[in-house]
C-alpha cells in the first residue's frame, strides 16, 4: 500500500493528496449538486482549470517538439492547485513531473514538487498494473488462452520515456474469439469478482481481485493505491453511438506480436492495427480525447515510423476495412496539432475528408486544451457523427435507452440527472461555451 512518505528529500509525501471516503462522496454530489459530474473540483473554478491546460498544451508542445534547453511550465492562473487538477484531468501530470526529473522542464518549486508527485504515484501504479497483467495473463495461459494487452498498460511501457509516466485505470485484456467464456471462468476460479457483465452490445466484462477495496483515494491525482479492474474483451470492435461499429475483426500471427517483457504468452497489437485502434478509441467521445491519448498517439505514431512499422498507406486501409475511418479525425487533427508534423498531410487530408463535415467543423473550433469539456455536455459532438436519417435514428436511440443500464431505476436516475443539467444550463449547442 502507498503509506509512506518519500525520506529525507523535502519532497512532498505520498499521502498529501489522499482524501477521506467522505470527502470523495461529497465532491461527487457537489458535482451532481451543479450539474457537471465530471467536474469535481469545487475550490478551482473553471477558468482556472483551463488556464492550467492551455500551459499544459504549451510546454507540451515544445518538449515533444524537441526544444532546445529546459522549457518553462507558468502559473497563468496563479493557482498551483488549479495547474495541478489540470495535470490530473489531461493525464498528463506524471509525464510533466518526468520531464522536470529529466530536466527538460522547469517550473516554480511548488509545481515541481506538486508534478513529482504525480510521477511517484504513477511510478506506483504502473507496478500494480504490471503485476495484475502478469497475474491475469498467466491465469489466461493455465487454460490455454492468449492475452493480448491493449491501450495504456501496453503504450506505458513500450512507448513513453518511464513506466508511469502514461496513467491507466484499468488493464485491458483482449481474449481469442470465442473464448469469453472460459476466459471467465478462469477469472471466477483464481480469485476475481465480476463487476460489469456482458451485455448483447458490449462484447467485455469488468473484473476486480475478490476483497480488493473499491474506493477512490484521490480525486487530484492518479493514486498509485486507487482500484485496479481487468477490462477482458472478446473483441476489438467498437460501436459508436449506435451508429455503427467499427470492426477490426479477429487477430491472427500479422496482426500480434509477442511481449515476453510482460509475460512468455503475452501479446500486443501490431501496426498499424495499433494505431487504428488507439485513433478509434480516442476520437469517439471526447471525454476520451485528453492530451495524454493526443501524446500517446504522437509516440505511437513517431516509433511505427522510426522502425518501419508503420506505413500511412496501410493504415489507412486499415481504417478503411473496419469502418473506421470516418471516425478518427478528431485523434489524428489534435496530434497534429499538439506536435505540428506528426500527421502525413495526405494521409491527414483522407481522413478529414472521410468525417461529416459537422466533425470536421466542430473540431476546426478546437484546441488540445480544450477537446476535453467536463463542465459541459455538447448537442453539436453528440449529433456531429450522423450522417443520414438511419444515423440520426441510431443516435436517438442510443440517445434515449443507453446500452447497459440494467434497469429502470437505473434509466429513471440518469434522466433526473439530465434534466438537472439542461436546468443548471450545463448543456450547450456548440463546443465554444465554458464556464468561467
Amino acid at each position: 500500500m502507498v503509506t509512506q512518505a518519500p525520506s529525507g528529500d523535502g519532497s512532498l509525501p505520498l499521502a498529501a493528496l489522499d482524501l477521506t471516503p467522505a470527502a470523495i462522496r461529497e465532491r461527487f454530489r457537489w458535482a451532481q449538486r451543479n450539474g457537471h459530474p465530471q467536474y469535481l473540483w469545487p475550490n478551482v473554478p473553471v477558468g482556472a482549470w483551463r488556464s492550467g491546460l492551455d500551459e499544459i498544451e504549451r510546454v507540451s508542445r515544445a518538449v515533444l517538439g524537441g526544444a532546445g534547453g529546459p522549457t518553462s511550465l507558468r502559473l497563468p492562473s496563479g493557482s498551483v492547485e488549479a495547474l495541478g487538477v489540470a495535470a490530473f484531468s489531461s493525464g498528463m501530470g506524471p509525464l510533466l513531473g518526468y520531464w522536470l526529473e529529466a530536466g527538460l522542464l522547469g517550473a516554480p518549486e511548488a509545481v515541481r514538487q506538486l508534478l513529482l508527485l504525480h510521477l511517484a504515484h504513477g511510478r506506483l501504479r504502473a507496478r500494480r498494473l504490471e503485476d495484475q497483467a502478469q497475474r491475469v495473463l498467466q491465469v489466461l495461459a493455465d487454460v490455454d488462452i492468449r492475452g493480448t494487452v491493449l491501450k495504456g498498460v501496453e503504450t506505458g511501457r513500450r512507448f513513453f520515456p518511464s513506466p508511469g509516466t502514461r496513467p491507466s485505470s484499468d488493464v485491458d485484456l483482449l481474449v481469442e474469439p470465442g473464448r469469453m467464456d472460459e476466459a471467465e471462468v478462469a477469472l471466477r476460479e483464481a480469485g476475481y469478482d465480476c463487476l460489469s457483465p456482458r451485455n448483447p452490445r458490449r462484447d467485455r466484462s469488468e473484473w476486480a481481485p475478490r476483497g480488493a477495496s473499491r474506493d477512490l483515494r484521490s480525486l487530484d491525482l492518479t493514486h498509485g493505491d486507487n482500484p485496479i479492474t481487468i477490462d477482458l474483451h472478446g473483441s476489438l470492435d467498437r460501436n459508436v453511438l449506435g451508429i455503427a461499429t467499427v470492426g477490426f475483426g479477429s487477430l491472427d500471427h500479422h496482426r500480434r506480436v509477442p511481449w515476453a517483457d510482460v509475460h512468455p504468452a503475452g501479446g500486443v497489437l501490431a501496426q498499424p492495427l495499433l494505431t487504428a485502434f488507439l485513433a478509434v478509441h480516442a476520437s469517439t467521445g471526447l471525454l476520451n480525447l485528453t492530451m495524454i491519448r493526443m501524446t500517446e498517439l504522437v509516440l505511437v505514431i513517431r516509433s511505427g515510423l522510426e522502425t518501419g512499422d508503420l506505413v500511412w498507406a496501410e493504415l489507412s486501409d486499415a481504417l478503411a476495412q473496419s469502418g473506421g475511418d470516418r471516425f478518427v479525425h478528431p485523434a489524428f487533427e489534435m496530434a497534429e496539432r499538439l506536435v505540428p508534423g506528426t500527421v502525413d498531410p495526405g494521409f491527414r487530408e483522407e481522413v478529414a475528408r472521410r468525417a461529416t463535415s459537422r466533425v470536421r467543423t466542430y473540431v476546426a473550433a478546437l484546441t488540445p486544451a480544450t477537446a476535453q469539456r467536463l463542465e459541459v455536455r455538447s448537442m453539436r459532438e453528440r449529433l456531429m457523427w450522423v450522417s443520414g436519417p438511419l444515423d440520426l435514428a441510431r443516435t436517438i436511440r442510443e440517445t434515449v435507452v443507453p446500452p447497459g443500464l440494467g434497469s429502470v431505476r437505473s434509466l429513471g436516475r440518469l434522466y433526473s440527472q439530465r434534466i438537472w443539467r439542461v436546468l443548471r444550463g450545463r448543456v450547450s449547442l456548440g463546443p465554444d461555451r465554458t464556464e468561467s
